[in-house]
């Protein structure tokens, strides 16, 4: 099993949606490290990008999520963004939330 393959289905809003999977795969009783695995590595492997991406190794992609809460205590603690990193750009969602001015 992995997670966002609904992706492309109409209706779905891929970014919260991949969310409520996590929480929901977590809610049926599987591990959060496992629930994590599904969405990172699992996805990678599916596709056959898993030399590029996946997890955090020298010489692969490095585009990270990184989060204020432990998703291994509360799988929801994945809504719980605190920077994104991005091609080597750092990004801080709340405030890419501020009105500009």
């Amino acid at each position: 099993m992995v997670a966002g393959t609904d992706a492309l289905m109409g209706g779905v809003f891929f970014g919260p949606s991949m969310h409520w999977v996590l929480e929901w795969y977590s809610e049926a009783g599987i591990a959060a490290i496992d629930v994590i695995r599904m969405a990172t590595l699992k996805g990678a492997e599916l596709v056959g990008a898993s030399a590029d991406l996946g997890s955090l190794e020298p010489g692969k992609i490095a585009d990270v999520v990184l989060l204020d809460a432990d998703p291994l205590a509360d799988i929801k603690s994945t809504m719980k963004i605190w920077r994104v990193v991005k091609d080597g750009h750092v990004f801080d969602p709340a405030a890419m939330r501020q009105p500009k001015k």
